[in-house]
């Protein structure tokens, strides 16, 4: 009886569960053709069995995800693009274009205040919710602040005072007239 239930044991070594609990209904119910149906199968015929249902089981794995890729029309699926990644990119791409942030808002119609008018080009970027100017507004700043610093000269170091001698007494003045 130990030898017969270690035979078992080497022939489930490997199984799901689940394609253990499917053939042992199939057959307790006598579904499995070849099986006897009036005695319980042997080990063999029972790892049989089992390989046979866990290779139906990867075979609709297999067909599941073929139908996932030509529903997909592409040769491997694409992963979805997470948020943090999609505002990532929105950003790379105002700094590729150059773009200066001039406005941060909460939303596109709180930006449209009828006093606030954007320069031509500028651009709305609804995930980042801020107005971006025209494209190297971002350079042309830079370049600003520099024509500006060549522009002047720079301001002379703090000027000392001339070295004056201290003022005469109050009393030297007592016979000036005003």
């Amino acid at each position: 009886m130990d030898g017969q239930l270690e035979g078992y044991l080497i022939a489930l070594y490997g199984a799901s569960h689940y394609a253990l609990d499917i053939t042992v209904n199939r057959v307790i119910r006598g579904e499995i053709e070849g099986l006897s149906r009036k005695y319980c199968p042997t080990a063999p015929e029972l790892s049989a069995a089992i390989r046979s249902e866990m290779q139906f089981v990867e075979r609709q794995i297999a067909l599941a995800h073929e139908r996932l890729q030509i529903a997909d029309n592409r040769v491997v699926a694409r992963r979805p693009v997470l948020i943090e990644e999609r505002i990532q990119i929105a950003r790379q791409k105002m700094a590729d274009e150059g773009r200066a942030l001039l406005l941060e808002v909460q939303s596109h119609a709180a930006s449209l205040s009828p006093g606030r008018k954007m320069p031509p080009g500028s651009v709305y970027s609804g995930i980042l919710c801020a107005w971006y100017g025209p494209p190297g507004s971002l350079r042309q700043e830079v370049t600003q602040e520099m024509l500006k610093a060549d522009m002047f000269e720079p301001e002379p170091a703090s000027v000392e005072a001339p070295d004056i001698p201290p003022a005469p007494p109050v009393d030297a003045y007592a016979d000036v007239e005003f």
